[in-house]
């Protein structure tokens, strides 16, 4: 890399940095209080590990989350989604097995997540645009698959734990982003709605 390209990528990063630090500290009309508020957010992850996994990286997922606030720092809630994941065929013959003729088919998911939000713990303000917290999942996903199909109807185990940060562009509505690790997905995007 030479040296012009170093430079760009500092000025992209430092610009970044200063970006974050000027729009945590504006006002804005979003509510910040976690506490009695409920939060709904819709997003899209990359799963892997499911369905037939050696022919494609990942499968598409998209989830829908409704959370509500206990205390002033903690949500708890409820997700599910579904994605498409590939399938195949399964042949007996002779007692040896073979796989044949590709499709695809549904995994519903399900399960419990919690967010811890940070900001509350170090500044006190009312109104707030910028959110960064901790978010952990647990629960799992169902194969609608039928008999003789690669992989087989059934559940599977669920988790992740990530890193979050969201922007909330108008009073009610913003965008987030969560990265981490799971046993299946390691990042989630999508849209934020807190009522």
């Amino acid at each position: 890399m030479n040296t012009n390209k170093k430079w760009s990528v500092k000025k992209i990063f430092c610009g970044v940095i200063i970006t974050l630090a000027i729009f945590t500290t504006l006002p804005s009309n979003a509510q910040y209080s976690i506490n009695g508020r409920w939060n709904i957010k819709a997003h899209y992850s990359a799963y892997n590990n499911i369905g037939l996994s050696y022919n494609e990286s990942s499968s598409p997922v998209f989830q829908c989350e409704v959370n509500y606030g206990v205390l002033n720092f903690l949500e708890v809630g409820l997700y599910g989604g579904n994605g498409r994941i590939k399938t195949e065929e399964i042949f007996s013959i002779e007692n040896d097995f073979s796989y044949s003729g590709g499709g695809r088919a549904n995994a519903l998911f399900y399960g419990l997540n919690a967010n811890i939000h940070l900001l509350p713990f170090i500044i006190k303000a009312e109104k707030f645009r910028f959110d960064i917290y901790l978010s952990g999942k647990m629960g799992g996903l169902y194969y609608l698959t039928k008999e003789n199909i690669y992989p087989a109807p059934g559940h599977v185990f669920d988790y992740g734990f990530y890193a979050g940060s969201a922007f909330y562009l108008g009073q009610h509505w913003g965008i987030f982003g969560e990265y981490g690790f799971g046993n299946h997905a390691k990042y989630r995007v999508g849209l934020s709605f807190k009522f």
